[in-house]
Order: C-alpha cells, then structure tokens, then sequence
C-alpha cells in the first residue's frame, strides 16, 4: 500500500511537471507555424512581429558568416524578395527540434523553399525569448542552406 502511494505521488508530480513544458512547445510550435506561414504569405507586418527589436540575424555559407543584419534591414530585403512580379515564395517547415525552459528556447528548423523552378532546403536556428507580456520573439536567427 506505501509503495502504491509513493508511485501515485510521484506520477502526479511528473503529470503537474509535464504539463507546463507541453503547453510552452505547443506554443512555441505555434509560434514557428505563424513565424514561417507570415513569411509564405508575404504578410511582412506579421512577418516582422515574431522578432525582438534587437534581433540579429545571420546567413552563413560554407562556414562563413555572409551577411549579418538587424531586423529591420532584414526584413526589409524580405519584402522586397516577396514583392518581386511572379515570385512569390513559399517556405514550409518540415521539422523541428526544441530545447526550451520558461524563459528561453534554442530551435532548429529545418525548411523547404519553392521557389518555382527548383526547391532549396535549409536551416534556420532561433534563439527565442519569453517577453514581460508571455510572447515568443526571435533575438538571433543564423540561416543556411543545405544539399
């Protein structure tokens, strides 16, 4: 009977645990459905508000570091890739992995790019923040392409 007792605490104390790391990679799972669907559908606005003000992103190729912009910049050449008559692109994410607590997470997403006459695929690492306010924001992405 004691050992009974002792293996349902620990199960509920496991349950009451797991419950808020679910709920936060819901969340942040959610947040990266939004963070790549804004992008596809050339919501820059939307696109922009996944980020921190202070954001820095990176894109690397063959282990150099090509082109480092704040967020503004950044998605500002965004826009005008997406503007551009006849080519708008479409990004999905085909997985991801997260390492995350309640205040900070380390993503990798792995992504497809359509860009009508060929495909590209790559990676995007996020460092993710929780805000005062309870949001996800972007504080560092680096990116690159892969084969």
């Amino acid at each position: 009977m004691r050992r009974a007792a002792i293996v349902l605490v620990l199960l509920l104390a496991a349950a009451a645990c797991s419950k808020p790391a679910a709920e936060r990679d819901k969340d942040i799972e959610a947040f990266l459905t939004s963070y790549f669907s804004s992008w596809s559908a050339g919501d820059m606005r939307a696109y922009r508000a996944h980020f921190h003000d202070d954001a820095v992103i990176s894109f690397v190729k063959d282990g150099v570091v090509r082109a480092e912009k704040n967020v503004d910049d950044f998605v500002r050449g965004q826009a005008s890739v997406q503007r551009r008559p006849g080519s708008r692109l479409t990004e999905r994410m085909l997985e991801y992995k997260v390492l995350a607590d309640e205040h900070a997470a380390s993503v990798e997403a792995f992504w497809e790019l359509d860009k009508k006459d060929h495909v590209e695929r790559g990676i995007d690492r996020f460092t993710l923040v929780k805000t005062a306010d309870g949001e996800w924001k972007i504080v560092s992405l680096l990116f690159y392409k892969r084969p």
